[in-house]
């Protein structure tokens, strides 16, 4: 006697098939997997932080793109313009917070007594991100 369990070897169009469905429902869970974003460093701000920081830019007709707390490219496009109308130079106005941006924020900050940025290096260290935090707060 032959057990019912034992597995029988599967013709070649019951494995197309069988391989074929499998592809369909690999095409299908691909196709249905939620988009992939790209992580954004908010760099110690909260969106609120950052929606006043872009109502700011805005109120000085530097358009950030949407008001919605995301520092994203437009955001970045903002501050570097911004930063240029404040007699900073930013370098390139490419939408990327690089140690030229950081520079620019940090010798615009320090022009004010109450932010301590630490060195003007072009590095968002502790100081310069709690620097940044306390100008978003004042601009709210």
């Amino acid at each position: 006697m032959t057990s019912t369990s034992a597995k029988q070897p599967m013709g070649r169009r019951a494995l197309f098939q069988s391989a074929l469905g499998a592809g369909i429902a690999g095409v299908l869970a691909v196709a249905s997997a939620p988009p992939a974003f790209a992580a954004v460093n908010y760099y110690g701000l909260t969106t609120d932080e950052w929606k006043s920081l872009q109502r700011l830019f805005r109120d000085n007709g530097i358009s950030p793109g949407a008001i919605d707390g995301v520092p994203g490219t437009n955001t970045w496009k903002a501050m570097q313009r911004f930063l240029i109308l404040r007699g900073q130079n930013p370098g390139v106005v490419d939408g990327q917070p690089g140690p030229n941006t950081w520079r620019a924020i940090q010798r615009f900050l320090t022009q004010f007594p109450w932010y301590s940025v630490g060195p003007v290096d072009g590095i968002p260290g502790p100081q310069t991100r709690a620097a940044l935090k306390q100008w978003a707060n004042l601009a709210a």
